[in-house]
């Protein structure tokens, strides 16, 4: 059929039309995956992102609304920051005063954030780093579940979706990352459960294997006790001071190891005395791991290798004096790289026989945290 010219005349003008609405999309959407992609790779130099992300922690540390200076403060370092440079200028100034204390609890807030932004946990898991106690692996799996909107769940959907986030430990070149991918588990089922513990507890065993559960449990532990600075969903089963033990002789007994030393020790973390009267207040059999875990603990307070020292001195029995240098011994390592002098610094305080032990476990220790950096 034969066309009029004023037909012919409409149809060529729509074209045109559209091809103009074409180029102006095409390049709208260019001008804004241009403004993403800029965010994302604004390239600054080492001492650049070291002063930008010193100031801003310093900013946040001295401010009186803590938790969202920190929030907002790691919006910024992603966007113009890589991930494992931000993590890199963590580890370096670490034991900064205003890295030190809250540098976990950053770590977290960057985990969420960077899950948010790849929507992948390996992928936060291959850019990450054991730097601030691995923080950044266990909020990438808060920030999972915060991503699904799986925060008002039933139990049924959970038992489904928990085992899939970690995966299975052959799945993973870096056997650690597997171990803190189930540790933040814990952190993770804390937030689901809105910090009911025996909930949360419940949660962990969706989870395949006892290793891995036990994993989550720790993490389970840790944020309970990290309850205790929350307003708004406070911890429903925190340590009494009349009863320093609670809740532990009330769970199940496949809780109990967790709960009588990451459990009870984080509620006494900051003082070394109180730590010491709780693991000898517990069942004697858990007792060599709880003084371990007083060990562990002491290296989120300080850095000093004599001053770790001194603390696990303070210990009367020598069997559970030894686990405490095994435990500073270890996490120093992991907390500061395989290549810090920090380990070896505090075995050398150490008398000969102690000081032996103290070396096969910084190695041990090491054997680890450098699998992961050669990663």
């Amino acid at each position: 059929m034969k066309q009029s010219p004023r037909h012919v005349c409409v149809l060529e003008s729509a074209i045109s039309v559209c091809a103009i609405l074409f180029f102006i999309i095409v390049n709208l959407i260019g001008e804004h995956t241009a403004q993403l992609t800029k965010k994302t790779t604004l390239h600054l130099s080492k001492e650049e992102a070291a002063d930008f992300i010193q100031k801003r922690m310093k900013q946040c540390y001295e401010s009186t609304q803590q938790k969202s200076c920190y929030q907002q403060a790691v919006i910024g370092f992603l966007d113009h920051l890589p991930l494992n440079q931000i993590l890199k200028t963590f580890g370096t100034y670490e034991k900064n005063t205003e890295f030190f204390m809250r540098c976990h609890e950053v770590a977290h807030y960057l985990g969420q954030e960077a899950y948010h932004r790849t929507k992948s946990v390996r992928e936060v898991f291959k850019e990450g780093s054991h730097v601030c106690l691995a923080g950044v692996f266990h909020g990438a799996i808060e920030g999972y579940f915060i991503e699904k909107g799986m925060l008002d769940s039933n139990d049924a959907l959970y038992a489904k979706e928990i085992p899939r986030v970690c995966g299975k430990q052959e799945e993973y070149s870096v056997r650690q990352q597997f171990v803190e991918c189930n540790h933040g588990m814990g952190h993770a089922v804390m937030f689901l459960a809105e910090n009911d513990l025996l909930r949360a507890l419940k949660l962990c065993d969706f989870l395949a294997t006892s290793p891995e559960q036990e994993l989550c449990y720790t993490g389970a532990f840790m944020a309970n006790a990290a309850g205790t600075q929350s307003t708004d969903h406070p911890s429903k089963y925190l340590p009494k001071p009349e009863d320093p033990l609670y809740p532990c002789p009330l769970l199940d007994t496949k809780y109990q190891k967790q709960c009588y030393t990451y459990g009870i020790l984080e509620a006494f973390q900051p003082s070394i005395e109180q730590s010491i009267k709780a693991c000898g207040l517990i069942p004697e059999k858990y007792r060599n791991a709880c003084f371990q875990t007083v060990g562990r603990n002491r290296t989120v307070y300080s850095a000093d290798p004599l001053v770790l020292k001194e603390q696990c001195e303070q210990i009367s029995e020598l069997s559970f004096q030894h686990e405490c240098i095994q435990g500073v011994a270890y996490n120093l390592v992991i907390r500061f790289g395989a290549l810090s002098s920090l380990p070896d610094q505090f075995c050398a305080h150490l008398n000969p026989e102690t000081k032996q032990n103290c070396l096969l476990q910084i190695q041990s220790a090491r054997n680890v945290a450098s699998q992961h950096e050669n990663n």
